[in-house]
């Protein structure tokens, strides 16, 4: 938290929490995809190398054993430790992420 921020960490603490919720449902980011260098295996299934994996963000955000009331509006859902915070990133994330997700953070 920097010297603005401090000054009003509730406030702060609203938009970060405003921020993360939409995303839950709406990810801009929503069909990331992937080709692995390798087979894997992964929950029973094979997936050979070189195959387009799609990871449905949307789907995913709205699975109850990742997110409890996945449905309801609660963007406290942010402030517990039960959700990794990088369990979801609407904006992507390294050199594939919105080159603007810095500026969404200010």
């Amino acid at each position: 938290m920097n010297e603005r921020q401090a000054d009003n960490p509730s406030i702060y603490l609203a938009l970060v929490l405003a921020y993360k919720k939409p995303g839950e449902a709406n990810n801009i980011t929503n069909l990331p995809t992937r080709l692995l260098d390798y087979d894997i295996e992964l929950l029973g299934y094979h997936i050979p190398a070189k195959v387009p994996i799609l990871v449905v963000m949307e789907a995913m955000s709205q699975d109850p054993m990742l997110f409890k009331d996945p449905q309801k509006f609660n963007p406290d859902r942010w402030t517990t430790d039960d959700i990794h915070p990088f369990i979801l990133l609407p904006l992507g994330f390294g050199a594939k992420g919105c080159w603007a997700f810095h500026f969404s953070q200010i």
